[in-house]
């Protein structure tokens, strides 16, 4: 039992675990799905730093060590935590059309996240971009209504909403508005 821990708090299994997390990060770049490894390299990590705060006295002794030491795992355990309860999704609107009517494509939801869009509305107004020399495009700002009042988002300004965070993009443009009429039940607009 007593030799586990060591192996479990050795210098090589941290180099290993640093190793793993680089390859999950980098794998999650290229799939935001791939959440496992990344939270396998969290795990072993925090078990690592767990067992050397168990068998190295110096570590518990020295206060800026430990603090060090704690403080790490405090933040293993936050990116964690974080990564299961993550949601990213994204939605075009189009000026006067409310969140409620369109159609978020949902890129990324953790198995912990519990929270739904459905929940959430705003509607957009219209939207400025600003260009720096040579056309190229700089800020975007857009008004949202939400219970009456204006506020605007942006590109670093986020419109905060029920824990969700809502920026604007670089996709903007124009867009075909349709209304369709089936034989029975309601019309339905939409944007193409």
């Amino acid at each position: 039992m007593i030799r586990a821990v060591h192996l479990l708090a050795s210098n090589t299994l941290t180099l290993i675990g640093m190793a793993l997390l680089a390859v999950s990060v980098w794998r999650l770049q290229e799939d935001a799905a791939a959440l496992w490894p990344m939270l396998s390299a969290f795990g072993l990590l925090a078990l690592n730093l767990c067992a050397a705060l168990l068998t190295h006295p110096r570590l518990r002794q020295d206060r800026g060590l430990l603090i060090l030491h704690l403080s790490l795992l405090a933040l293993l355990t936050l990116a964690g935590t974080g990564r299961l309860a993550r949601f990213e999704a994204q939605v075009e609107l189009v000026d006067g059309q409310s969140l409620a009517a369109a159609l978020p494509v949902e890129t990324l939801r953790g198995p912990w996240h519990r929270g739904s869009l459905d929940e959430v509305d705003f509607t957009q107004g219209y939207f400025t971009v600003d260009y720096a020399p040579g056309l190229r495009r700089s800020d975007t700002r857009s008004q949202v209504k939400l219970r009456g009042e204006s506020h605007w988002v942006g590109d670093e300004d986020a419109l905060v909403l029920d824990g969700y965070r809502f920026y604007t993009t670089h996709n903007k443009g124009y867009a075909v508005l349709l209304t369709w009429q089936p034989k029975h039940g309601r019309s339905q607009s939409g944007a193409v």
